[in-house]
């Protein structure tokens, strides 16, 4: 009883004394030890680490005999007094404090302390890293140094990261062994949405186990397709981009776009890479899911020259108007053909809706260069080119923006596993899907975007003439004289029909029948298309713990390790603007010889001389004694060769008496100055 009674008031002592936190963590040592200490010394472990991390002592912790519930003991740096011993209380089933020391001679150490270790940091800061999977090192340092006063390396902030990653979403294999249960809860919430999930047998791999492996996943809710459907043009957006976990893999996406020329996400999918392979089946499994017929005529598609790409849609959507990206092409092009003059005709020519238009930049570029202009027709402008476009689908895009924009709408959700990735991306939609149908609000006929534009051709309606034919049928002059046909909703500058929305010649016979520009924009654009798009909506799903339990075992694809580290941006093109701003970037921009004055490069390869002469370059620093030397014996030589052909160099100033002057005069000086004998 004695010794019970002593034990207590020592652990009292050490909780008052030293254990209390001076930062409003209140941790009583006594408490802990006789509540939370219960059959397993990995609780007093935590118990004790606690107690040194925030209190700033380098303690040290011995254990015996582990398998038998053994002692434990504490003691601090070398010459500190401060000791602790615990050991298993058989009759009450846990660890008690047998003796306790609790004087310190030693300080707070805030370099170094063992008990803050990577799983203490990843444990105390868990709910952050939930919160912030990408929290950067930096900050982590700054956050336990805040919070328990020590500094911590950068190398110790990854691996909390990493350990804290583990403690959230467990191992790979884990992971993907729940991708059945995830996919079971989306089939029960959406029944009538695509969902395919494609594996390949271990032996795939060399891997030895009998699970399958992971190998791609196509996502399409119904939702989302019957909206696209009933209000949106049929033009999709194709492109993939990069996964930045550790596993790699890409995402592929089919982008469409709204009444409003917004982005429409469709569908998207996780495969194992760009090939053609991979876009066969992804461009198949959209097939079937949209129930596109007759090999995709009337559709068009706008992807980058991706050649996996390239053949999938030769191979599956045969008939469908394909463009490629005027934006890569030129990236492309520019490489080799620089200068604004050329970029200029570039983007004139692939912007041109008539052909007349097209064909005059294309003389210009001729004359400026023959060799660009020969390389623009060799990447088939009828791909890119707005003058040749089909005009059904009511739309002039040659950029692929649409799947651009989404690839960055989503960059936060591809540093995460593909669970958490997917579940985000069905979140970002079904909030957006919710946001779009309280955003058109008032009485308006057109889309707010295509209002702007149809206001700028308003403005300049006013210069043009209007002569009518008939009643449906106009003549407008401005510059260039135009027919306007409203019967067939066709305009000679080839922009109402390929667009939908009417041109400035459309707006100024509008104005000339008295009637309304917007009474003739294409019904893709009103406001009854824009809300058919976003009347359906994905419904919600519940958390991981509510999903239904299958058994469905399965590997995570191998690990795909490169050189170097790992990037975790996009490789800009030159031409792409820099970062840093006010800067204006050098590319395109032609060297100046200064020995030539030419183009193209500097005066250390230059080929030739200004003077027409080869000068030999005079060495830096000062000439060398030896040098000095033979030049002046040079010199030497070069004077008595000058006086032997009779050419004597003209001295400045005032010319001299000869020689045979100087002496006759001084020898008359002379005799005037001698003594005259008297006779």
């Amino acid at each position: 009883m004695r010794m019970i009674v002593r034990m207590k008031k020592q652990l009292t002592d050490i909780a008052s004394g030293v254990y209390m936190n001076r930062q409003g963590f209140e941790l009583d040592l006594l408490k802990d030890c006789c509540r939370i200490l219960r059959e397993k010394i990995r609780d007093a472990e935590d118990a004790v680490r606690n107690y040194a991390v925030i209190n700033g002592r380098n303690v040290f912790i011995s254990i015996s005999n582990k398998n038998r519930h053994g002692k434990l003991g504490v003691s601090c740096v070398e010459g500190c007094p401060f000791r602790l011993y615990l050991s298993f209380h058989e009759r009450k089933g846990c660890y008690m404090v047998k003796s306790a020391n609790n004087t310190h001679s030693c300080q707070r150490n805030m370099l170094k302390n063992r008990q803050l270790n990577a799983e203490f940091v990843a444990t105390q800061f868990l709910p952050i890293f939930k919160v912030k999977p990408q929290w950067p090192a930096k900050e982590i340092q700054d956050a336990v140094k805040e919070k328990f006063k020590v500094i911590i390396g950068k190398w110790m902030a990854y691996k909390a990261k990493t350990c804290a990653h583990n403690k959230l979403h467990g191992s790979m294999k884990e992971h993907y062994s729940k991708i059945g249960s995830y996919l079971e809860a989306l089939k029960q919430a959406n029944p009538s949405s695509t969902f395919e999930l494609v594996t390949v047998p271990s032996g795939y791999y060399g891997f030895d186990s009998t699970a399958e492996v992971f190998f791609r996943i196509f996502v399409c809710f119904d939702s989302v397709k019957k909206g696209f459907l009933a209000g949106c043009r049929r033009l999709l957006c194709l492109d993939g981009c990069f996964l930045k976990t550790f596993l790699g893999g890409m995402l592929l996406a089919a982008i469409g776009r709204d009444a409003n020329d917004q982005m429409y996400p469709v569908a998207w999918a996780v495969v194992e890479g760009e090939n053609n392979d991979s876009w066969t089946w992804f461009m198949n499994e959209l097939k079937k899911c949209l129930e596109v017929t007759d090999d995709g005529k009337g559709w068009t598609l706008v992807s980058d020259q991706q050649k996996g790409l390239l053949n999938a849609v030769t191979l599956i959507w045969s008939n469908a108007e394909h463009r490629n990206c005027a934006r890569h092409i030129y990236a492309n092009w520019h490489k080799k053909f620089k200068g604004d003059d050329l970029k200029e005709l570039f983007w004139r020519a692939a912007r041109s809706y008539s052909e007349a238009d097209h064909k005059k930049a294309i003389v210009d570029m001729r004359e400026l260069n023959a060799d660009a202009t020969e390389e623009f027709i060799k990447q088939n402008p009828k791909c890119f080119c707005r003058c040749y476009l089909n005009t059904e689908t009511k739309t002039d895009v040659i950029v692929n923006n649409m799947a651009e924009t989404f690839n960055g709408y989503i960059i936060q959700s591809r540093s995460k596993h593909i669970i958490h990735m997917l579940e985000d991306i069905r979140v970002s939609i079904m909030t957006r899907l919710s946001k779009m149908q309280n955003q058109l609000s008032g009485n308006v006929m057109v889309c707010p975007r295509i209002q702007l534009k149809l206001d700028k051709e308003k403005d300049r309606a006013y210069r043009c003439t209007v002569y009518p034919s008939s009643n449906t049928l106009f003549q407008v002059k401005y510059l260039d004289d135009v027919s306007v046909d409203l019967n067939n909703r066709t305009c000679t500058c080839r922009k109402w029909d390929l667009t939908g929305i009417p041109c400035y010649h459309v707006c100024a016979v509008a104005g000339f029948i008295n009637r309304n520009a917007e009474d003739f924009c294409d019904s893709y654009f009103t406001k009854q298309m824009y809300l058919k798009s976003y009347e359906f909506t994905i419904p919600p799903l519940p958390s991981e713990k509510y999903w239904p339990a299958v058994d469905y075992p399965m590997e995570p694809p191998p690990i795909k390790i490169g050189p170097g580290r790992p990037k975790k941006n996009r490789r800009k093109e030159p031409h792409e603007l820099t970062n840093k701003p006010g800067k204006l970037s050098k590319h395109g921009m032609f060297m100046t010889c200064r020995k030539c004055n030419g183009k193209g490069h500097n005066k250390s390869t230059c080929t030739e001389n200004s003077t027409g002469t080869s000068q030999q370059k005079r060495k830096r620093g000062r000439p060398r004694k030896t040098a000095m030397a033979e030049t002046s014996q040079g010199t030497q030589q070069s004077t008595q060769t000058t006086q032997q052909s009779g050419q004597q160099k003209r001295s400045r100033g005032k010319p001299r008496k000869s020689v045979a002057a100087q002496q006759s005069t001084q020898t008359t000086h002379v005799d005037s100055q001698a003594p005259v004998a008297l006779p």
